[in-house]
């Protein structure tokens, strides 16, 4: 069986193997009738049986095709004088992963338009280069510090050193659940999409499209704080729907998606694997890096991931690629939500603790409605968050 650690322990572990750039042995191989479900579905009894349990699930996976709702969240607050003469860092772990230099753009536009004066830093996985910079936005009187995607545990000296320093670090995707306080002391939020919510939609979309038949793979990354989250999460929702489906799980750290361990690995899993039928990659990242792997293996796989970035999306769009389901949890509301989190904080108010970011299914009933090139909030989820957000922030400095 896959040896499972609580999530704080794998992260410095996980991101030390990025700082060499090698990628950690992979963990033992399981194959997992799972665990009981969560918030996607009722958890309070097993399915009836497998023609119920897929029913359920294909209800579940077809009603999230549908646009979202947006309910707002805290009170308006005067950001013209919160941001007069700020300053704030935005630490990535790295900006070669698509979507975090998607939601470090954003951030720093939406802080930019309202005067805040932004650094952005790329720590390229490299705990090192992390601390070093902390050190720097201290010493340069830095108002804020957004830790995008970096592991608070390994610089936790350095961010109690800014905390001394009277300046509020914000994590963002630390604790993968809206509504769990940080560990390490300094950070004082965390904004997050609640993972539970893609890791289960992908999980019913497999057993609805495997007609409570499939095999699945799925490749976590588990250097990463909503890696055993969305885990579990498939565990549940597979066991509490389709006990007759099988799912396994395979670890690839961020470096091996870049350097083609990834890739080589997958290809040996799909010759060896005779039943596979579908894949599951947690993030649209390491989907780019193993589809060569999937066109190569002669098989009729289906694979589907999470958040919906543009090259993904595309490769659904095209109906010849293997990928028949992105789920997006829109980055506009996380990003400005971050934002949002900011600017509370600098006015010296409290940021809420859940922002209600919700997330949309993409397959192939839905795809051909939208341009999958680029993400509009507005073609994509029928939104507009920067609207919505400047109903609480008032008119932005130009």
């Amino acid at each position: 069986m896959r040896k499972t650690t609580s999530h704080r322990a794998v992260l410095a572990g996980g991101l030390a193997c990025a700082v060499l750039l090698v990628g950690c042995g992979s963990t033992e191989d399981s194959t997992v009738p799972v665990a009981d479900a969560g918030p996607t579905s009722d958890a309070s009894e097993p399915a009836a049986g497998v023609e119920d349990g897929v029913t359920t699930a294909r209800d579940l996976y077809e009603g999230a095709r549908a646009p979202l709702t947006f309910a707002s969240v805290g009170e308006p607050l005067d950001v013209a004088a919160a941001a007069e003469g700020k300053s704030v860092v935005i630490l990535s772990i790295t900006d070669s992963i698509p979507i975090l230099d998607q939601w470090g753009t954003t951030i720093a536009a939406a802080l930019e338009s309202y005067g805040v004066s932004v650094t952005r830093v790329d720590a390229q996985s490299n705990p090192e280069l992390a601390a070093r910079a902390m050190g720097q936005a201290i010493s340069s009187g830095a108002s804020a510090v957004i830790l995008n995607a970096v592991p608070p545990e390994l610089i936790a000296p350095q961010i109690a050193e800014a905390q001394s320093a009277g300046i509020p670090v914000i994590s963002t995707n630390d604790t993968a659940e809206p509504g769990v306080d940080p560990d390490v002391p300094g950070v004082v939020a965390d904004v997050s999409f609640d993972y539970t919510i893609p890791a289960r939609l992908m999980a019913d979309w497999f057993i609805s499209d495997s007609d409570g038949e499939g095999v699945a793979l799925s490749y976590l990354s588990d250097g990463q704080a909503s890696s055993p989250v969305m885990e579990k999460a498939m565990k549940d929702e597979v066991d509490k729907l389709c006990p007759d489906c099988e799912i396994s799980f395979e670890d690839a750290q961020i470096p091996t998606w870049f350097d083609g361990a990834l890739e080589n690995s997958a290809r040996n899993q799909f010759a060896s694997n005779a039943t596979l039928t579908h894949v599951l990659p947690i993030y649209d990242g390491m989907t780019l890096a193993i589809d060569p792997a999937v066109a190569a293996s002669g098989k009729t796989l289906s694979v589907g991931s999470f958040n919906a970035t543009p090259a993904v999306m595309q490769n659904l769009a095209s109906g010849s690629s293997a990928v028949k389901l992105d789920v997006g949890c829109p980055n506009d509301w996380f990003s400005l939500a971050t934002v949002d989190t900011t600017f509370r904080l600098l006015a010296g108010l409290e940021a809420p603790d859940d922002y209600g970011i919700t997330c949309r299914v993409f397959d192939e009933s839905n795809i051909g409605e939208i341009d999958p090139s680029v993400e509009n909030s507005v073609d994509w989820y029928g939104i507009d968050f920067e609207a919505e957000f400047a109903k609480l922030w008032g008119p932005a400095s130009g």
